[in-house]
Parts: structure tokens; sequence; C-alpha cells
């Protein structure tokens, strides 16, 4: 079974709705604090809503510092948000959509700000959206290192140019295989705890997207990414892209029941 981590999207960001199932996923980086996971095991009133897919202007496509969006979240009824900006990357990867790494500390303490300022209001944590291709392992591990990181999300975006130019030549199908073998070996690297809109791929060729055809080999990715206990993300923002609906869309979902 693969566990779920369901993003609902209001704006450009999003409502999460963390599943019991999903706790395995979710690690425990200080024991001296109460832990989400802790939090979760105690769901006597109801539902725990989080907001664990989120960036900020530092990614230059995000508008709203973390405060704006925690106003928001008390406005919604959530009890946190894990702000989520993109990895800053040591060898120049897609530098238009992410951080650098000089930028890597106000990061930091941008969310910790807000943590500051919502305390006892909205719990702010502090996580990262990681891109994950192959051979980005030991800067990784290094980068979630280096500071006290919540929830990490492990994505691969296929529509990007270093990845169309590293792993796109011409064939379609190739491509999509390889996306969810990346998909797989980033669950397997261990360092992420949900893998964010898995099937983006199919926004990447639309009219090439053919699910029936794509299950033969979507199948034994999942298996691969079950298998580590890492969560997969349900995000519904999909539902606003060219193939309309949520990432994994209905057919993959019900097979990772």
């Amino acid at each position: 079974m693969l566990f779920l981590v369901i993003e609902t999207f209001w704006s450009e960001l999003g409502i999460i709705y963390i599943l019991p199932t999903c706790l395995p996923a979710i690690r425990i980086h200080h024991p001296h604090q109460q832990s989400i996971k802790e939090r979760y095991l105690r769901m006597d009133d109801g539902p725990v809503l989080y907001e664990m897919h989120m960036h900020t202007p530092l990614c230059k496509h995000a508008r709203g510092e973390p405060e704006d969006y925690a106003e928001v979240a008390k406005q919604r009824g959530l009890k946190g948000m894990v702000v989520t900006d993109h990895n800053p990357s040591d060898d120049g990867w897609s530098p238009g959509v992410r951080m650098s790494v000089a930028e890597f500390v106000d990061y930091v303490e941008m969310v910790d700000r807000a943590r500051m300022a919502w305390a006892g209001k909205i719990d702010i944590r502090l996580g990262m959206e990681s891109d994950y291709a192959p051979g980005m392992e030991t800067w990784l591990e290094k980068l979630h290192g280096m500071a006290a990181f919540h929830h990490v999300l492990g994505s691969v975006h296929p529509h990007i140019a270093d990845y169309k130019a590293r792993y796109y030549h011409d064939d379609i199908e190739t491509y999509q295989r390889i996306y969810f073998d990346h998909l797989a070996m980033a669950a397997e690297t261990g360092l992420f705890d949900t893998i964010a809109h898995p099937d983006l791929v199919k926004n990447f060729s639309p009219p090439d997207w053919d699910i029936d055809r794509s299950i033969a080999f979507i199948l034994p990715c999942l298996d691969r990414i079950a298998a580590t206990g890492t969560a997969m993300e349900l995000n519904t923002s999909g539902l606003n892209k060219a193939v309309a609906e949520m990432n994994p869309g209905r057919r993959m979902l019900e097979e990772m029941q």
C-alpha cells in the first residue's frame, strides 16, 4: 500500500489533509519538540489540516510571504503549514525557478520569523521541495542536513529545460518510462518524506499520454515506491492543467490502494 498525502490547491498553493495512513512518512527531527506525527496520533477532535506544499518569492514564481499564507491558513481553519520552497542546487540546475545556495540562510530565517510571529496561532514548520535526478543524492543529503526540516517533498519536473536536455531524445514513451523510474529512484534514496505530484509527465505532451498503455510500466515503479514507505501526494492542481485531472489521475490512484 502507498501512503497518501492529499494536496488541495487554493490560489497558487494548497490546503493539505494528512490521512492517518501516511504517518510512517513523517519524520521526527527533534525528540524535544512535539512532532506533527504525534499530533496525528491524537486526532480525537477530527482531522488535522496542514498546508504542506507551498513556496515563497525566493523561487521566483510565487507571491506572498509565509506570514501572508499563515493569515489565510488561520481564516480557513488550518492547524499549521510547512513551507516547502524549491531547493537550491549546487550545479546550476534550473536556476530560474529556485533560490540560490546563498539565499538558503535567508529562506530558513524567513520561515523561522513567520514561526515566531504566529506562535500559538498557526504552527509553521520548515520544509523543502527538492528536485531529484540521478546523481543529485550527495548534494541533497548534504542540503537536507543543513537545517531542521520537518517535511521534504521529492519532485521530478519533466518540463524543465535541464531535465529535458538530459533525458528527452524525441521518444515520448521512453521519456515517460524514465520519469517514473526516477520517481521510484527518488523514493529509494530515503531522502524524501513524500513524492510530489506523481504522473506530472502527462502534461509534458498531453496528446501522447495514454494511461492504459503506460500503466504496465508504471505499476512496477509504484511497487518500488510502496516498498520504501514513502508517501505519495495527491495534488489537485492538475485539474487546472492541460490534462485536467489530479496528480496522480484516477487509474493510477486506484492502483495505489
